[in-house]
This record gives C-alpha cells, sequence and structure tokens, in this order.
C-alpha cells in the first residue's frame, strides 16, 4: 500500500493504517484487516487497494454482496484495472447471476487478452450459459494460452461432452491427465466420453477408479450404472443406480435410469411405479413418459401405454422414440393404419431407422401395403448384410429366401439383445440320479400353434427316462390349453416376472440337463435367460425356422429337407436331424367328418376354390401376381384366404382389380376356433403355398382334413417345412422348385379335377399311416435324440451334428 507523505513530521495516520493492515494479514486475522481497512478508506475514501481489499476479504467470508459493492468502488476509482473485472465476475456467478459475470469477463478479457484466467472463466460462464460453441472458442484460446494447464484441458472436455464430441472430449481428458489431473471428476468425465463412444470396458474401469477416489460421488455411481446397463449386466447397473440414488434422492434422472434397467430386468411393474415416481416429481419428463410407455407395452398394456406416448409428444411433437412406441402399440391394439403413420413419422424425426425400418416392414406386409415395400426390403437388406442394421431375425425369414442371410441377421441381433461378457454363474455340476430333466422354455403355453402342435408330446414322454418340465415365460392366460399343458408338465414354472439371470437361476435349481427353447427369435423371446447357461445341453426347437445366431445353443432340431447336406454352415448349432419330418403333430386334434356347406362359408356352390390360409405377411406380390393369373386361367375359381386385419381385405381386393382380377372373386374367412377351422377347409379344392416364408403348421392342417396342398421349394428353412411335410406324408408330386412349375402344377390341378380327387382320396387314407401323424414314431425319434446328445455330453465330446436313426 501506498501513503501520502507527512507534513512537517507530523505522524501519518494512512501509513500506520495500512501497516496495521499488513500485520493483520500477515497474522491471518481477516476480520482484523478488514476492520482496519473500513478505518483507512474513513480517512481516505478515494484509497483504491483498502477498497479492492475489502473485496477480496468480504468474498472470502461468503459476504458476495458487500465484496461486490467494494469491488465496484474500486473499479470506479482505477477504471482499467483488469483484475477488478475478473473479481467482478466471479462475485456476480457467486450471485448467480451469470449474464452480467459475462459482461465482467469480457471486460477483462478486452483490457487482458493473453490472461488465461479471464478466458477459463469466460469459457465457463458461457457453458453455464448454455452457449457451448462460444465457451468452446474460448477454451480453445485458453489452451493456446496455457497448453499445460491440466484444468483448461479438463474444462474444454467438459464442454465436449455435453457439444456431443466425443471423440474430442477424450482426447481433452487424456491430455489433461498427462499434464497432471487425476481425480474423480475428470475420470468421470473420461469415463463418459468413453461410454458414448460405446468403450464400454474402458468406460467401466475409469467409473471404479472414480469411486476409489470419491465414493460418495453420486454422478460416478450414475454414470458405472448406465455403462452396465449398456452392457446388459442389468442386474449391478440397478445396484449402482440405487447407490447413486442413496446419495442423491432427489435426482429424478437417476430415477429414470433405474426405471429404464428395472424395465430391461423384465420387472415391467416395478418399473411403470418407478417411472410414475419419476412424473409426480416432474410431469415434463419426456423420457419417464417413454419409459412408462416402454414397460407398458412390455407388460401389454397397450391401450395404456397411449396416453403416455401422448403426453410424451405433447412435450417434443418430434421425438422419434415416443412415435415409434406408439407405432408398436397401435400395431398390439390392431389400429393398423395408425400405427403405419406412426413408424412412419419416427423415420421423418431420424428415428435409428434399420430397427423402425423392420417394424414398418413386418406391418406392411402383415396388412398386404406393397407400395414401396420392395424398395425398403432390399435396404434393410443391405444394411443387415454389411453389419450397419440390426433387424429382427423372424422378420428377415419372410423378406429374404438367403440362409446366409439369416445366420448375419441372427448374428447381429443376438450380439445386440444379450450381454456378451456375461459372467458364468452355474458351474459345473454332478447329475443327481434319476430320469433325464427336460425343460421346455416358451411364451407360447396357451392357445397358440406351437401349443397346438406339441401338447401331446409333453403328455407321452417316457416318464421312466425324461422327468418334464415347463418353463412359461409369456403371458398367463386361462383357457383350455393352458389348464391341458400345466396337467401335462411334472413341474410347471412360471417365469415372466423374472429378470433373465433369475429365470436361468430357476432352471438351475430344478436341476434341468437339458433345456429346449421352443420360442428361438419370435415374438417375445428371451434369448438372455439360456445364454447363462441353466443346462449343461441346450436346443433349439420348432418355433423358429432358422439358426438363433449364438454360442449358448448346442443344437437345433431339423431333418433332411429343412436343412439339405451343405447347409450346415449356415448354422450356430450342431444340426441334429430326425428321419421323418422335423415338424411334430398333435394326433388327437379334432377331426370332423362333415364340412360346413360352401354357403355357409360365405362361398360359391360351383366355384373351383383355391385357398391359403397362412399368415397374411407371408404374402408376396410375386405370389399373389401368380394366384391372380391363375384366376384369370381357370374359369369360376375364387381364392379364399384368411382375413386377419381390415386392411389385408381392402388392399388385396385392390391389388386383384390392378390385375384385372374382379375383387369379388377374393373371399375373406375369419379367425376361428381350430375345430371350426379345421371343418371348414374341407369346402376348398387345392391349398396354394407362400414362398420364401412356407405354410408350417397351415400345411400339416389342410393334410389333417385331406385338402392338397401345392408348395414351391426354397433355399432357407423358412420356405422347406412344406416340402418337408408333404414328402414325409408320400406327396412329392405337390412339391416344386420354380415358381413357373409351382403355377403350371395348380393350374393343371384346377383343370383336372379327377386326379384332383385322387390325391384328396390318397392323402385321406395315408392319415393313418403317414408319420406325420405319428406321434409315438416322432417321439421315439426325438427322445433317441436327447439321450444321444446327453451320451456325447457325459463322454466329454462337443455337439456335433448327427443323425437320428429312423425306427421301424
Amino acid at each position: 500500500m501506498s501513503s501520502p507523505s507527512p507534513q512537517d513530521g507530523a505522524p501519518n495516520p494512512i501509513a500506520a493504517l495500512e501497516q496495521g493492515i499488513e500485520t493483520a494479514l500477515r497474522a491471518g486475522e481477516l476480520e482484523d484487516a478488514a476492520t482496519r481497512c473500513e478505518k483507512l478508506l474513513a480517512e481516505d475514501p478515494e484509497h483504491f487497494d483498502a477498497s479492492y481489499l475489502l473485496a477480496i476479504l468480504h468474498a472470502r467470508q461468503g459476504r458476495f454482496e458487500e465484496a461486490l459493492r467494494y469491488n465496484d468502488r474500486a473499479l470506479t476509482l482505477k477504471p482499467g484495472f483488469a483484475p477488478g473485472y475478473l473479481q467482478r465476475g466471479l462475485l456476480m456467478n457467486r450471485l448467480d447471476l451469470p449474464q452480467q459475470a459475462l459482461g465482467a469477463f469480457e471486460e477483462a478479457r478486452r483490457l487482458q487478452p493473453e490472461d488465461a484466467a479471464a478466458h477459463r472463466e469466460l469459457g465457463k460462464t458461457l457453458r453455464k450459459l448454455g452457449r457451448l460453441d462460444d465457451a468452446l472458442d474460448c477454451l480453445d484460446r485458453l489452451v493456446q494460452l496455457a497448453p499445460a494447464g491440466a484444468e483448461n484441458h479438463f474444462l474444454r472436455a467438459t464442454v465436449l461432452l455435453e457439444m456431443k464430441r466425443y471423440e474430442e472430449a477424450l482426447e481433452s481428458c487424456d491430455l489433461s491427465l498427462r499434464f497432471g489431473r487425476r481425480d474423480a471428476p475428470l475420470l468421470n468425465n473420461r469415463a463418459n466420453a468413453l461410454r458414448r463412444l460405446a468403450r464400454y470396458e474402458e468406460a467401466l474401469v475409469d467409473c471404479d477408479e472414480a469411486l476409489t477416489l470419491a465414493p460418495y460421488m453420486a454422478e460416478a455411481h450414475y454414470n458405472r450404472a448406465t455403462t452396465l446397463h449398456a452392457l446388459k449386466r442389468y442386474d449391478e447397473a440397478l445396484q449402482s443406480c440405487v447407490r447413486a440414488l442413496e446419495i442423491e434422492p432427489d435426482s429424478v434422472d437417476f430415477l429414470a435410469t433405474r426405471g429404464a434397467i428395472e424395465n430391461d430386468l423384465e420387472r415391467h411393474e416395478q418399473a411403470i411405479t418407478t417411472f410414475r415416481e419419476v412424473l409426480d416429481r416432474d410431469p415434463r419428463h419426456l423420457r419417464a413418459w417413454n419409459g412408462c410407455a416402454a414397460a407398458l407395452i412390455a407388460a401389454e398394456h397397450y391401450d395404456l401405454a397411449l396416453p403416455c406416448l401422448d403426453r410424451a409428444l405433447d412435450i417434443a411433437p418430434c421425438d422419434a422414440t415416443a412415435h415409434q412406441r406408439r407405432g408398436h402399440a397401435l400395431m398390439h391394439l390392431d389400429l393398423h393404419e395408425e400405427a403405419i403413420s406412426a413408424y412412419e413419422a419416427a423415420l421423418d424425426h431420424g428415428a435409428e431407422p434399420w430397427g423402425v425400418l423392420a417394424s414398418l416392414i413386418w406391418l406392411r406386409r402383415y396388412t398386404c401395403s406393397w407400395d414401396g415395400l420392395a424398395e425398403k426390403q432390399a435396404a434393410l437388406c443391405d444394411a443387415v448384410r454389411s453389419g450397419e442394421a440390426v433387424a429382427s431375425p423372424f422378420t428377415m425369414l419372410a423378406v429374404a429366401d438367403e440362409p446366409k442371410l439369416h445366420l448375419t441377421c441372427a448374428r447381429n441381433y443376438v450380439q445386440s439383445v444379450v450381454p456378451q461378457d456375461r459372467p458364468a454363474v452355474f458351474p459345473a455340476r454332478a447329475r443327481r440320479p434319476g430320469p433325464l430333466r427336460l425343460g421346455y422354455v416358451s411364451g407360447d403355453f396357451h392357445r397358440h400353434a406351437t401349443a397346438a402342435l406339441i401338447a401331446t408330446l409333453f403328455e407321452r414322454h417316457d416318464r421312466e427316462r425324461f422327468e418334464v418340465h415347463g418353463f412359461s415365460i409369456g403371458p398367463e392366460k386361462d383357457d383350455p390349453v393352458r389348464r391341458r399343458l400345466v396337467d401335462a408338465f411334472d413341474g410347471f414354472h412360471v417365469m415372466n416376472n423374472l429378470s433373465d439371470r433369475d429365470a436361468a437361476g430357476l432352471m438351475r435349481e430344478r436341476g434341468i440337463d437339458i433345456a429346449i427353447d421352443l420360442k428361438g427369435h419370435t415374438h417375445n423371446s428371451r434369448p438372455g435367460i439360456l445364454a447363462y447357461r441353466p443346462a449343461p445341453i441346450q436346443i433349439q426347437y420348432l418355433g423358429f425356422p432358422g439358426t438363433l445366431g449364438c454360442d449358448f445353443i448346442d443344437y437345433a432340431i431339423v431333418d433332411h429337407i429343412v436343412v439339405p447336406t451343405g447347409q450346415e454352415r449356415f448354422y450356430t448349432e450342431a444340426l441334429v436331424r430326425l428321419p421323418d419330418c422335423y415338424q411334430i403333430n398333435d394326433a388327437l386334434r379334432p377331426l370332423s367328418e362333415e364340412a360346413p356347406t360352401r354357403a355357409a362359408c360365405g362361398l360359391p356352390e360351383d366355384a373351383f376354390v383355391f385357398c391359403c390360409f397362412n399368415n397374411n405377411y407371408k404374402i408376396t406380390p410375386e405370389i399373389f401376381d401368380i394366384w391372380m393369373e391363375l384366376l384369370a386361367s381357370v374359369p369360376g375359381s375364387i381364392l379364399w384366404l384368411l382375413g386377419d386385419n381390415d386392411l389385408v381385405e381392402s388392399n388385396l381386393r385392390r391389388e386383384a382389380e390392378l390385375r384385372g382380377v374382379a375383387s369379388h372373386r377374393l373371399i375373406f374367412a375369419p379367425r376361428a376356433p381350430q375345430a371350426e377351422h379345421l371343418a371348414r377347409q374341407r369346402c376348398a379344392d387345392l391349398f396354394l403355398d407362400t414362398l420364401p416364408y412356407n405354410a408350417h403348421t397351415t400345411a400339416s392342417d389342410a393334410l389333417w382334413v385331406g385338402l392338397p396342398v401345392l408348395t414351391c421349394c426354397g433355399h432357407a428353412f423358412a420356405g422347406r417345412v412344406a416340402a418337408s411335410i408333404l414328402v414325409t406324408h408320400g406327396l412329392d408330386e405337390l412339391v416344386t422348385t420354380s415358381l413357373p412349375a409351382y403355377a403350371a402344377t395348380a393350374r393343371a390341378l384346377a383343370q383336372d379335377r379327377g386326379r384332383l380327387q385322387a390325391l384328396r382320396q390318397r392323402i385321406d387314407n395315408m392319415r393313418s399311416l403317414s408319420p406325420i401323424f405319428d406321434i409315438d414314431r416322432f417321439q421315439a425319434h426325438l427322445e433317441d435324440a436327447y439321450l444321444e446328445m446327453w451320451r456325447r455330453w457325459e463322454l466329454g465330446e462337443p455337439a456335433t451334428s448327427f443323425s437320428v436313426r429312423a425306427r421301424p
């Protein structure tokens, strides 16, 4: 401090006060120093140093308004004092006045352009105001001025993270580390960047180190939770999220993430409760509305999901996720036209294209809305081949007749939905004595095509050699089929509310030796359960006609026609070929001796009736072209189809007219109970199959009532099932290998009623002799397959393909 010179040797009170201030400061007596500064200002109101020092002293003691008053007084005395403007900006930020702070920092930078502190504080304030581009410009200049400043690189990384420039953020984090900073906030930032770059294992290492340095850092626990969630390690993710909430219980973002993890753990009702708690606290929390809708959809409460999605779209009309989920809910509510519009809106608003496109393709096929379908399907296939897209393998079966593409699609899908580094939580165990324990896993243990085919097997399994358990992952429906199945099993276990890990644990506790997945990649499948290896041997059968593309399924049950020799390379499973058709059939299905009249079915009495009762999504424009050509060439003929939805009827009638065929020649049958549906098929003359996805259960149903089925055999499993059924039934002449041959054979049969009647008689006569309907023969072959797999496992042999020898 400087003071005026004493006159005539008189004592200088200003100098004395200055000396006293310095002494108090050296002694750390800040209150005393402040008091002396105030006395000095009383003596000399324009004393700059005293004003500025009082500003600093008040700031240190948290008295920011007083500090600001003295700082402004100092700046009045010395307007060009850059540190004063820097101090003023800091005080404004302390008083939560960032806009005023911004002006102070800009003035400090103008006065001292090379001052790193001014650039640093200006950059921090611009970030606080959401002006990220300006903040980054400021911090870029900062690291030029002070390139070795670890804090500077840390601040730059923080802004880059918020700008979603994750590669650059990681580079700045690494520079901060190089220049000596290694604390929890930096490591948490680095983990965040790594997670956003899908480098999850590296991110987890940084999260763990951050928590070692700062065990109570809620953001690090939360970052760890989101990283584990991305790794699909849901149980651990939930633990970390709960820990974050213990530290910061008021965080709605933490709570919303907990709900998302609970949903992925199949704890849908719990997730719904969690999301509703978020919305009670913050009614405009977009992620919570979307998450609640996702949980409601997963729990099949589709009607309740729609209001949640409407609220989400009120908040963010362009939110692609909400449009996509709205499409899912509407589709399941059979509001197909609205669902198509919702999916298209999701694409328009930037949704991840391939998942939405796959859903849109499926829905357009289901409703036979074919405009632009070929181009969409070609784009999806190309993206799957290149590894760019993850699509439903089930959708791909209906889109392409390519076994190699089906394998690629299944592998991509499994890698996206199943944790690849799942822990080996179920070590090898000694088997307890007694029959082998079979565990059938399905979501279709109710009135469903799969249950209709296989129910008798569960009842007839040899109980001296096998103990049979059912593990249900589907809805708990109370119908006669469900009750029959529950009675058929030695143990029936409901797992739809268990996580994958807990469900696998239940199977392990029940001592299952051979697990049989009856779902594959169909609706509501749970591949993550068998990914935990609950059984020594794991098989996929019946539900999905193709490879599952994973390393935790040992065998697939097939036959020599659905997977011919040479196609083994398209399967990740070892193939077990049964001697007859791989498809089991229920020999107890109803068989009415009498058919309803054609009039009762809405059919002309004297028409030749082509029919196809396959699901509508299996119909392609190419197949429909052939059917329309048949109607045109066979006078008086009609085509009888399954009328599964209103759009199908209007769309196919329009497509018929476009091909020159009167729309009234298409007749649609509503869905009906099995006995009624089987009986009415006797009114048809010839069943026309589809490609690339054949008739499966529908083919054996038709043969059961004596209706000839004409198929075209494709290249992939899904397109070869009807051929397998027909050949096993002794009807090789009804299997064609090209679409022109298919069309010609259909036309020839329609024009030769005598040949067709003889064919029907043969089919009727074969019913009691055909291996297709010999459940005892099929059971013996399948059980022989199970026993051979077990024999090889006990010898320590790896799963390899083999064929089951035919029983006499």
